[in-house]
C-alpha cells in the first residue's frame, strides 16, 4: 500500500525523486538503513583488509616477521 504522498506524486505526475523530501510510511525504518551500512562496510573493511595482507604476501612484507635486530651500543 502507498501513502499519501505516494499517492499525490503518481497524481501529479511528479518525479519519484520528489518523494526524498518527505518521510513515507512505507518506507524503511532508519535503524533497518543504518544496519544495512554497518554490515555494508563492515564487510567492505574486510575486504580491504584481505586484499592488503594478500598485497603484503606477495610483496614478502611480513611485519611481523621482519628481523629484530639489537645494537649493543659498543
Amino acid at each position: 500500500m502507498k501513502c499519501e504522498i505516494c499517492k499525490a506524486i503518481k497524481k501529479l505526475g511528479l518525479d519519484e525523486s520528489a518523494h526524498d523530501v518527505w518521510v513515507c510510511a512505507d518506507a524503511k525504518s532508519p535503524r533497518e538503513i543504518l544496519e544495512k551500512a554497518h554490515v555494508a562496510i563492515h564487510h567492505r573493511w574486510h575486504e580491504l583488509s584481505e586484499t592488503m595482507s594478500a598485497r603484503w604476501e606477495a610483496a614478502e612484507y611480513m611485519p611481523h616477521q621482519r628481523a629484530h635486530y639489537v645494537t649493543l651500543g659498543l
